[in-house]
């Protein structure tokens, strides 16, 4: 091949290379981190300046991305990623709390859920709406953010009955999910108790026994593209506490019957799968948390890849962790590398014996580097193929006899 058709071969490589970038990123708007909603990241400093623990969560209800943790500096749930987790994805959309009609390579949960939040470790919740924020503690507003505490989180290990072993996910809806986990991890009591509806023209009703709060969960096959439903209590519009139709109520109602009634755009009818409505026992929620916070993880130092700390067992169980299983993620114990357990289909955990254990949980990429090996072996066979020309007239050059003068 002569040298001319090389260059025009490289250059229409260029010039496609050239429109379907344009092409592509055309189609986005960017903005500089500098003009995100946290702009000087003031929020995040502040919660720093209160709280020097070596690890902790946060979230907030209006990122821009769902990247925030990543841009900010700081620990999060929310992220997106091409190659997001499979099973992460799908346990956290069993809770009926993240966007699950969205896509599939984001998470997005803005924290607002104590029930949720506690299970994640996440300590902090930035709010801009000017909601109702239940169960948690307003400990500070700046630039229009208020900072709430969730005095219930969990750290990010702590021990779980081998109850929680048993836990199997179920597609009923997300409230018994999580009423489950709590149930099976403390192996004392469940938190919500199901309220069992009657249907009544076109909507429900039911007896109204309790004083205790009452979370509802309006069941859809999707997420985020319904803008037309609307729950109703005696007549009264409810505001869903964090933009996935879970509701939690104030139960300031009268004992007796109750309705529950809602309006689905008609577009929206054929997703929509129903109410789940659920009393809250607060007292079971916090007496399950406090057996949960007995035996924690207490976290020492976090580095790249590293996160050490100590914990303390009373009884042989399970070390439960909230970072999601990975083949090449490793728990040591007192030095010893230990059994990884896949928790909850989603998290890696390990079994513990009583007393105290220092604690190395370690991500070592060996995948990454089984990558590398034909990646490098690939680019060799590319740059043997690009100079094969010239490889082979220096592999087989023959001298040719030279012509005798007359």
């Amino acid at each position: 091949m002569s040298k001319l058709s090389n260059a025009l071969i490289l250059l229409l490589i260029a010039y496609e290379l050239s429109i379907n970038g344009y092409t592509y990123l055309s189609r986005f708007s960017f903005i500089k981190k500098a003009n995100l909603d946290y702009g000087n990241e003031e929020v995040v400093k502040y919660i720093k300046s209160i709280d020097n623990d070596a690890f902790y969560r946060i979230e907030d209800d209006t990122s821009r991305t769902d990247n925030y943790p990543l841009l900010n500096n700081y620990y999060g749930v929310d992220y997106f990623m091409s190659t997001i987790k499979k099973d992460t994805f799908n346990f956290l959309t069993s809770l009926d709390v993240v966007n699950h009609g969205y896509t599939k390579n984001t998470i997005s949960y803005d924290g607002s859920n104590t029930l949720v939040s506690t299970l994640l470790g996440i300590k902090y919740h930035v709010e801009t709406s000017k909601r109702d924020i239940k169960n948690y503690d307003k400990v500070y507003e700046i630039d229009g953010k208020e900072i709430y505490e969730n005095k219930y989180a969990l750290s990010v290990g702590f021990m779980a009955n081998e109850k929680i072993l048993d836990y199997k996910n179920n597609t009923k809806d997300g409230l018994d999910n999580i009423n489950q986990i709590y149930y099976y991890a403390s192996n004392n009591k469940p938190v919500l108790k199901e309220i069992k509806l009657t249907p009544y023209g076109d909507g429900y009703t039911f007896n109204n026994k309790e004083t205790s709060d009452i979370y509802v969960l309006a069941k859809f096959k999707k997420w985020y593209t319904y803008d037309g439903f609307h729950l109703y209590v005696d007549g009264k519009s409810q505001k869903d506490d964090n933009r996935n139709y879970m509701y939690h109520i104030n139960n300031t109602f009268d004992k007796g019957e109750i309705n529950f009634s809602y309006f689905v755009q008609d577009y929206d009818k054929q997703d929509f799968l129903g109410i789940h409505p659920y009393y809250f026992d607060k007292k079971a929620f916090e007496e399950d948390v406090e057996i949960l916070k007995k035996n924690q993880l207490n976290v020492d130092k976090v580095s790249k890849n590293t996160i050490k700390g100590t914990i303390d067992v009373d009884n042989n169980n399970i070390l439960f962790t909230s970072i999601p299983y990975d083949k090449d993620l490793h728990i040591y114990v007192d030095g010893k590398e230990a059994k990884p357990i896949k928790l909850l289909g989603t998290f890696i955990g390990t079994k513990l014996d009583s007393g105290h254990h220092d604690i190395v949980i370690k991500y070592k990429p060996y995948t990454l580097y089984k990558a590398i090996v034909p990646s490098v072996c690939c680019i060799g066979l590319m740059a043997l193929y690009l100079n094969f020309n010239t490889i082979k007239k220096r592999l087989f050059k023959t001298n040719k006899p030279k012509k005798k003068k007359a």
